[in-house]
């Protein structure tokens, strides 16, 4: 039973031996009404009339309110991620209906489906959209108000509320919307053991993420062969036919998985949500109080444990004190320091936007001998915006290969809103520009600059997307929808292009172009996940043919384990984060897919996918870029890319 259904059954036995109580009672009913009232405008009203009472119980009943909240928000954005992904596929596919349209009976389907569409996005789409902006505007009310709320207590109500608060955020047995709903409303109340307490819930949380983590690779395997066994047989009996034991045996390792991923899941939500909220609780304390909290978690930013020395960097990004400035610079420049710290302190650096902190980023962040370090530091130089980057820059793009070069040249194009093109043409360019007293154009007003035809580079380029890096995964989808056409669930039909005749020929043609002497891999997902080579290797002409005879000959079946084959990726580039990896071998990834997570993969949940290569990314700074076909989810794709140094395609 949650807190909202135990305080639901308590509230009428309390209100009963208290007076006023039915006055209370239907303050609270008509706060709840005006919080899940469609409109805003009611809350206000309703809350001074419960806050006009002056009980005690306030507080608790907010907090609850908000514990109900922030479930009901995950589920919301949930629900209008998949909109939005069926709203761009959609919106896609009339274009080029419309563009396509041979005659006018072709012209008059697209008519009609494009207003079908606009009566979609009216019944289903604008209403989801508006529900979950009123839902995260809930949350955001409610986390505000009860920080409020506590300012104005006495000293001995203030003190019991946040006992109270910091008792649930430490109870391990509440559910973590429990505990984040309280850490939330705790973290503002400037509780001089706040900073301690969240460290403490973030590091407990973190331990035992890594023990899970630790025991997933065993979980799968078991899992693994239950789904072999299983597809196995419905290949033998053939018509998707199983035997009862096999078909309850893989529900049963199915629901195994399920339930041990959203263990996990919840144990990082929980990690995630105390190492966020540190600012905030920084920030509310007061001058001494503050000074002491940073000290505490600089502490742990010199932890022997990697996985807590970055995180609490991480949170350090977000601190704007001396001490901590001071600390991140030193850590930069001394000799010694690991590559992963160097990366985890260069990029909160560059989220506190230091330029005290810029000469050492260009003179040794930009010649550090980890090339993770230097895409560290060159996506700094855009968060840092100074007129001083630019010749370091131009050095970078013309010393620099592969991907750092495009680094580089693409960092160049965001501080300048230019792209000349070739290096000459860029020198040619800054040497009349930084005699005209060139500024940098404001990061609200950089824009995504086309990329010029001729930089000067040797590119591969793979659906569109190229790239002058020549260490290169590419990890492509070959499940059984792959067979279908392009704008439709149905296999293609005469005149109509294949997903699985896209995948073939921008792999060849990228195979084609790769370098010799590159190195390079393929890895193929559909239910299961293959490398086509076990490890990594060097493109030569005997080689080259290898890999052509095998795009041409690709097959496509089975269902999308998008988790697998990217912790596949992973596994096979080398990671960077929680264990020994620190130089993973290559520094792009090229991912394409149709699809969407099948609920027959070790994690179908698209936010665990995004969480679990975000951990494992965090240190290596490997680009994923990625290619969306036919009915894939376009939100969690791009969101894959954007978070992950990508771009995104969606021919």
């Amino acid at each position: 039973m949650n807190a909202r259904s135990t305080f639901a059954l308590v509230l009428p036995l309390i209100l009963l031996a208290l007076p006023n109580a039915d006055a209370f009672e239907d303050a609270c009913s008509a706060l709840k009404e005006a919080l899940w009232a469609k409109d805003s405008g009611k809350r206000a009203p309703a809350l001074e009339k419960l806050l006009a009472l002056n009980d005690p119980r306030t507080l608790g009943v907010l907090h609850g309110y908000l514990i109900d909240t922030i479930p009901a928000l995950k589920d919301k954005e949930r629900r209008l991620e998949s909109l939005e992904s069926e709203r761009e596929r959609r919106s896609l596919q009339i274009e080029r209906r419309k563009k396509n349209a041979k005659d006018d009976a072709e012209k008059a389907a697209a008519t009609t489906a494009e207003a079908d569409f606009q009566k979609w996005l009216e019944r289903d789409y604008e209403p989801a959209k508006k529900d979950t902006e009123n839902v995260r505007g809930r949350r955001e009310f409610l986390g505000k108000t009860a920080a409020e709320l506590v300012t104005g207590l006495s000293a001995e109500k203030r003190l019991a509320e946040v006992q109270r608060l910091a008792k649930l955020v430490n109870d391990a047995k509440s559910t973590p919307a429990q505990r984040e709903a309280a850490m939330e409303c705790y973290a503002r109340f400037g509780d001089k053991d706040s900073v301690t307490t969240l460290l403490r819930v973030g590091r407990e949380a973190q331990k035992e993420r890594k023990r899970m983590s630790e025991e997933l690779p065993k979980r799968e395997a078991d899992y693994e062969k239950v789904k072999e066994v299983f597809h196995r047989e419905r290949k033998q009996l053939g018509g998707n036919k199983i035997t009862i034991a096999t078909e309850a045996q893989m529900k049963k390792a199915q629901a195994e998985m399920d339930e041990f991923q959203k263990s996990l899941g919840a144990v990082t939500e929980l990690e995630d949500a105390a190492f966020r909220l540190l600012p905030t609780a920084l920030n509310s304390l007061s001058p001494e109080q503050k000074q002491k909290a940073v000290a505490d978690v600089l502490a742990l930013a010199k932890s022997a444990d990697v996985s807590i020395r970055t995180s609490a960097i991480q949170a350090l990004g977000f601190v704007n004190e001396p001490a901590v400035l001071s600390f991140l610079r030193q850590t930069v420049l001394a000799p010694g320091t690991e590559a992963g710290t160097r990366v985890a302190c260069i990029d909160a650096l560059a989220s506190l936007k230091d330029e005290a902190s810029l000469d050492a980023i260009l003179d040794k962040c930009l010649k550090d001998p980890e090339w993770s370090v230097r895409a560290s530091a060159i996506a700094a130089l855009r968060s840092i915006r100074s007129a001083k980057a630019v010749p370091a820059l131009l050095a970078a793009a013309e010393n620099e290969v592969g991907r750092l070069r495009d680094d580089a040249l693409a960092t160049l194009r965001n501080l300048t809103g230019k792209d000349p093109g070739t290096i000459s043409s860029w020198k040619a360019w800054w040497e009349k520009a930084k005699n005209e007293g060139f500024q940098p154009v404001p990061e609200s007003e950089a824009t995504k600059v086309k990329r010029a035809e001729d930089d000067g580079g040797t590119r591969v380029s793979f659906a569109g997307i190229p790239t002058s890096s020549r260490n290169v995964l590419f990890v492509v989808d070959v499940s059984g929808s792959m067979r279908f056409s392009l704008d439709a669930e149905q296999e293609a039909g005469a005149g109509q292009t294949s997903r699985l005749a896209v995948l073939k020929r921008e792999l060849k043609a990228a195979l084609e172009r790769f370098p010799e002497g590159g190195t390079f891999g393929i890895v193929t997902f559909s239910s299961f996940v293959t490398r086509w080579t076990p490890k990594l290797e060097k493109m030569t002409p005997d080689l080259r043919k290898k890999a052509l005879d095998f795009a041409a000959n690709i097959e496509p079946e089975g269902s999308t384990n998008i988790y697998g084959a990217l912790k596949e990726a992973f596994d096979m580039a080398g990671r960077g984060t929680q264990d020994k990896f620190y130089r993973p071998v290559v520094d792009v990834i090229y991912f394409l897919t149709d699809g969407k997570p099948s609920q027959d993969s070790e994690v179908s949940d698209t936010e665990r996918i995004l969480s679990a290569v975000r951990d494992w990314n965090k240190l290596g700074k490997v680009a994923i870029h990625v290619i969306a076909l036919g009915e894939a989810d376009l939100q969690f794709l791009r969101k894959l890319a954007s978070q992950n140094h990508g771009e995104f395609s969606n021919p």
